[in-house]
């Protein structure tokens, strides 16, 4: 059988950092972040039972756009984008510090 697809990020195991290691931790911190919040974001759309099209009229922005946010696209992933997508679904976003 093969293996199995892996769906969402792939987060590095502690072996396979090297040098660096901290910036490679936050790159993949973030993607999983950003992963996390799309399908989070995916989720209250379809449970309000709105499509990205309905989505993207009430943000301003293209479908295509929603899409990529919903697929934690990191350069998507703007602040200003996912507040209006927030907005849209009658919630709202906020930051965490570091």
């Amino acid at each position: 059988m093969g293996r199995p697809k892996r769906c969402g990020p792939v987060v590095p195991r502690r072996a396979e950092l090297h040098d660096g290691a901290d910036d490679a931790l936050d790159v993949e911190r973030a993607r999983t972040e950003a992963w996390i919040s799309a399908f989070h974001l995916a989720e209250e759309r379809k449970r309000l039972g709105l499509a990205q099209r309905q989505v993207a009229e009430l943000t301003g922005v293209t479908p295509g756009r929603v899409s990529q946010i919903e697929n934690g696209d990191l350069e998507a992933n703007e602040v200003a984008s996912l507040s209006r997508y927030a907005r849209a679904l009658g919630a709202g976003i906020h930051r965490r510090g570091k």
